[in-house]
Order: structure tokens, then sequence, then C-alpha cells
């Protein structure tokens, strides 16, 4: 009985941070003597997005996987791409249903941002006569992207109601942590924040970048942040060229293009691992601001962790899960405010002291390994499960 089912994404290996998580507390639960099976229930995939090879079923970096619905590929076909859902749904509920009953699943671990998944897994894990695990990451009521009212509806409903439908909850953050000291006790509740495989990060660069540059990396559907660090870089009076590493789209490139800066502003998308770790290890300092709102409070940018593992430091701002860790000068660059003309002044401190900022990379890196690193959680992970 040691077979653990991860699943509720709907994309696996390849993926941001949400898959990277799964990816690394699967390999957590591999450290910690499990046998873990990701399980994706039908495929979001276009096989013109990415040059990465996409199976239905397989091993990566150890981790199995698989597709319930037969295909990691969304059809274009209406008729077919509703039967391969509906497909995937059966073939999902009956892996949990037929392992729990036969005493062979330790526990189901979920990370999704639906409600209605949570009710789904609930049922299957109540006949299967199963735990439910949550990887809760992220606060949705007060998020942007809740545009319609079923959307804003299962918001405030998975904000709220997640706790009577699972067995134990792993949170991300402190902000989440206290909300789920008001439902459930302490000994259900395990805070994992942000990881990484360190190991990943000793590898040496595949690719010389003799340019001394800032690194940006996230989702093109942060475009407020992309547009903010843009405007701090082109205010800054040192910085000498900006990295972004994000998914190209016509308002991305207009603004790069728009730019006072644009000569000294590099986009790379779609790129390998190799290549994101040369990028990493080659920067001056990375750039990930954080908003004074709930969302970023509740959330921890899995890229911080990332950030730590390769020993360079960061600017950011002093909110939620960084000020719980990081100290300004010490092992990041922090700002007080979310303001371009504050985040400038930090862009340009990086070019003060070489020394300070070696030796702020550094305290970066120990306090990452400590805190960040994957192997840190095997233990806690273990008894959390098993009690």
């Amino acid at each position: 009985m040691n077979k653990i089912l991860y699943l509720g994404y709907l994309e696996f290996p390849y993926g941001m941070a949400q898959v990277q998580r799964q990816l690394t507390i699967s390999k957590t639960l591999t450290s910690a003597g499990y046998d873990v099976t990701v399980l994706c229930r039908y495929g979001c995939y276009s096989p013109k997005e990415s040059d990465f090879e996409y199976l239905s079923k397989g091993v990566f970096e150890g981790i199995k996987y698989e597709f319930c619905s037969g295909t990691p590929y969304r059809p274009k076909n209406f008729i077919k791409r509703n039967f391969i859902k509906l497909k995937g749904a059966f073939k999902e509920f009956n892996h949990i249903v037929k392992l729990g009953r036969r005493k062979e699943l330790k526990a189901v671990f979920i990370t999704t941002n639906y409600f209605y998944n949570i009710l789904f897994y609930w049922i299957a894990c109540k006949i299967g006569g199963v735990q439910s695990i949550l990887d809760n990451v992220e606060y949705f009521s007060n998020s942007k992207e809740n545009k319609s009212r079923f959307e804003r509806i299962g918001a405030y409903f998975y904000d709220q109601y997640i706790y009577d439908f699972i067995d134990k909850i792993v949170c991300i953050s402190d902000f989440l942590v206290s909300k789920a000291e008001f439902k459930m006790t302490k000994n259900k509740i395990l805070k994992i924040p942000a990881i990484t495989e360190f190991k990943k990060f000793e590898i040496e660069p595949i690719d010389i970048y003799e340019e001394s540059y800032l690194l940006y990396c996230g989702s093109v559907s942060y475009f407020e942040v992309i547009e903010f660090v843009i405007s701090a870089f082109e205010k800054s009076q040192k910085s000498q060229f900006l990295y972004l590493i994000s998914k190209s789209n016509d308002l991305l490139i207009k603004r790069i293009n728009e730019s006072s800066k644009k000569n000294n502003i590099r986009l790379f998308s779609n790129i390998s691992y190799d290549k994101l770790i040369s990028l990493y290890k080659q920067c001056t300092v990375f750039v990930i601001p954080l908003r004074p709102n709930i969302n970023d409070v509740a959330r921890f940018p899995h890229k911080i962790s990332e950030f730590c593992a390769s020993g360079k430091p960061f600017i950011s701002n002093n909110y939620g899960e960084v000020d719980v860790y990081f100290k300004d000068k010490l092992n990041a660059l922090l700002c007080n405010e979310y303001s371009v003309g504050k985040f400038a002044n930090k862009m340009d401190e990086v070019y003060e002291n070489t020394e300070k900022l070696k030796s702020i990379g550094r305290n970066s890196f120990e306090l990452g390994e400590l805190h960040f690193s994957h192997l840190a959680y095997v233990d806690k992970l273990k008894n959390f499960i098993d009690v």
C-alpha cells in the first residue's frame, strides 16, 4: 500500500509553475518511498505549440505519468474532444476506486484550480476508501482572471469550502495555512513552500552570454508585471540589458518595440530547460516584482526557489512569503513599495557593489537549500501522509 496518484491538472511533464511543483513534489514522494503516478484526465497540448515530445503514457525524470483519455493532445473536432473528456474522467475515476478498494493506494494528491474537480475526487476517494490530500497554491477569489459569473462563483466555493471535501491539505504559504486553520486541525495541514530540485542547477551552462543582464521569467498572462519590469528598466540609469523569458504574443512584442531601450531587451520563448539554466546561471540578478494584493500574498512564485538554486540574487518586494524568508541586502534586494521608481533604484544598486551582490547570492543559495530544496521535505511529507 505505497502507491500514490497525483492528479487534477491537464499538463505534464512540461508546463509552468503548477506543473513544475507537481513534478518536484512527486520526486519528494518518490524519495520518501512511494510509488507515484501522475494522471492527467485529458490532454490540452497542440502539436504545433512546442518542440517537446508529448506521450500519452511514459516516465519523465523517474516519474510515471498517463493521460487517461489516451492522448496528450486536444482534438479540434468538437465531438471527439468531448468524447475523450468523458473517457478520461471515467478512467481516472476508475483508477482511484480500483486501487483504493484493492488497498494498494496510500493517498490521492490533488492539484487543481476548480472546485468541481474537488467534488469529483471527493466522490471517487470516498468510494475507493482512500485519503485525499490537496496541494493548495493560490487564493482564487480575488483573481482578475475570474471574468464570468460562473468562474467567480467557482473561485469563491474553492476558497471557502474545499476543506469540507478533502482529508488533508498542503499549503504553499502562511496566508493559505491561516485560512486552513479555521477549518482543519493542525495535524492535517502541512506547509511546503516553493521547492525545486537543487541538483538540476549544478550543470555548466550550454550557452555563454557575455552581456551583463537582468533576467525576468514568467507567464505572458502576467503582462501587467512584465510591463512594470520594462518600465523600471527604462527608468534605470545603470542597467545594461534586460532578458525576458516568456511566451511571445503581439501585445508583448508591441511593448518591446515601443520601448526607449528596445535594442537592449531580449525575448526568449519556447526554450529548452538546459538553455533556461544557462540564462539563470549567467544573469546579474533576477527580477520578480510582487504586487500588494491578496493573490501575491497568498501564492509563492516557484521561480524564487529556482533563483536560490542558481545562487544569484533577485529583486522583489517584501510582501507575503518573500517577507517571511528574505531580508533586504542580506539574501535579496527588496522594495517596500510596488513602484516603478523604487524598482529602478534597486536595479541601479545591482551595479554599485559587486562583492556585496555575490554575498547576497551566496546567502540566497544557503537559505534555499534549507527551505526550498525538495529533499528538505521528504521526512515531513512521509510523516504527514502516514499519520
